[in-house]
């Protein structure tokens, strides 16, 4: 065997499928093989073809949706070996006819000629059985990790699903969010159901639109602070818009706050026109069970200075990650937000409403886009993405948890004040599990 081995070695037998393939073509040149040589070494090419095809599939193992995968595979190699075993059969009849022959070195020939049919079909054996082994090996290896994959997959699945149960729903607020064609959006605001019957709530409705643009005007004809102005000018789109009883309340709040700031430098009879605003509107608000419910809730917070401070912060952080990352967000939605920081990044003191108003929209951003975020890891690891590539499937998680991450951390650190938000601690930590298994 050592003799054959040696021979085999010299005509340039490597462990490469490529090399044994050539060096088995070689061997084939002889016209005095009979019928059992010449079967042998047929068998032995069909496997070293599919060892070939291994190989060069080699380059995109890793990640494998299921076994089904390995059987395309080796269905792909079993009929390119089919294919290779006719032609190999077309080259034998014309090879051992003697009318081509593959050129040897002398001292190859020699070597060759000296080999007896038995030592090289026991040489041939050794070397099937060698790339058998080596075959198979190749085979457990491939099994071996779909099924690591599978378990990995199993188990980011389950923690993708953890973090989506533990993800509330939406609160109460200006501001809630959605999903929509991959991106992030600010949701259509609900208009409230008020105390009233439709047709009154509708009367007064348009009454304070036409009250809030009769005092748009006498504004701008006077001296007032730009910032002033422009804050009435939003609460009077809000009215227009029939905005959700919250979102026009947190903007009567602002507009009010900025109407104390400046009502030194202003004329009484703005003054009194601007108050005769807010009242109005302080009323309307009042016939909605939302706006009662948000406003009772807010005032059974804690909101300190420390508070307002770490919200502010959180949502600076927010809003930034989002003006940076413009292929998961609608533009509107980090620009709402700059709405509810400017309510409370103002002169004087801002109230409970307004600070607990900007929480609750952080809160809402954080909950839809880690729910999303863990949609996305569930269709990644399940291969269930129908829209948009696995690449691509991962990056968008990464950035759905990312961009919020940092607020959300900020805003970890006054969980204890404000109740509502313990749910971020122990998402945060299936989050960062979830990064992990995508990076």
């Amino acid at each position: 065997m050592e003799e054959g081995l040696s021979v085999l070695e010299a005509i340039g037998v490597r462990r490469l499928p490529a090399d044994i393939k050539r060096s088995l073509d070689a061997l084939l040149a002889r016209t005095d093989l009979n019928k059992n040589a010449r079967h042998d070494l047929e068998e032995l090419l069909i496997d070293v073809e599919r060892l070939r095809i291994r190989h060069r599939l080699k380059v995109g193992y890793g990640e494998f949706p299921s076994v089904k995968a390995l059987g395309l595979i080796l269905r792909a190699a079993e009929r390119s070996a089919d294919l290779e075993e006719i032609m190999l059969k077309g080259r034998f009849k014309f090879m051992v006819s003697g009318t081509s022959k593959r050129a040897l070195g002398y001292d190859q020939r020699e070597e060759l000629a000296r080999l007896s049919e038995e030592n090289f079909l026991y040489v041939c054996r050794e070397l099937y059985d060698e790339l058998s082994t080596e075959i198979d090996e190749e085979i457990d290896r491939i099994i071996d990790e779909i099924h690591n994959f599978e378990e990995d997959a199993d188990v980011e699945v389950e923690s993708a699903r953890k973090l989506r149960n533990l993800i509330p729903e939406q609160s109460l607020s200006p501001l809630s969010f959605e999903i929509e064609s991959e991106k992030v959006v600010v949701a259509e605001s609900a208009r409230g159901t008020p105390n009233l019957s439709e047709s009154s709530a509708e009367a007064l409705h348009l009454q304070l639109v036409s009250d809030t643009s009769t005092f748009l005007d006498e504004l701008k004809n006077s001296n007032c602070d730009p910032r002033m102005l422009k804050r009435f000018e939003d609460l009077h789109d809000r009215l227009c818009e029939n905005s959700n009883p919250i979102s026009i309340g947190i903007s009567n709040i602002s507009a009010s706050l900025m109407t104390t700031n400046f009502s030194q430098e202003l004329p009484d009879a703005i003054v009194a026109a601007a108050a005769s605003v807010h009242q109005g509107i302080s009323m309307y608000l009042g016939q909605f069970p939302e706006w009662r419910e948000f406003s009772e809730t807010a005032a059974g917070v804690e909101i300190d200075t420390r508070v307002e401070e770490v919200t502010l912060s959180a949502a600076l952080e927010v809003v930034g990650e989002l003006e940076r990352e413009p292929e998961l967000c609608d533009p509107e939605v980090p620009a709402s937000l700059r709405y509810l920081i400017n309510a409370i990044k103002q002169p004087g003191t801002s109230v409970k409403r307004a600070v607990f108003a900007l929480i609750r929209s952080l809160e809402n951003l954080i909950a839809v886009s880690w729910r999303f975020g863990s949609d996305l890891v569930e269709q990644t690891f399940t291969k269930s993405v129908e829209r948009i590539s696995d690449g691509v499937s991962r990056a968008l998680a990464i950035t759905a948890f990312t961009v919020v991450l940092g607020g959300a951390t900020t805003l970890l650190s006054v969980s204890g004040i404000v109740g509502e938000l313990h749910w971020i601690g122990p998402a945060k930590e299936l989050v960062e599990r979830n990064l992990s298994s995508l990076r």
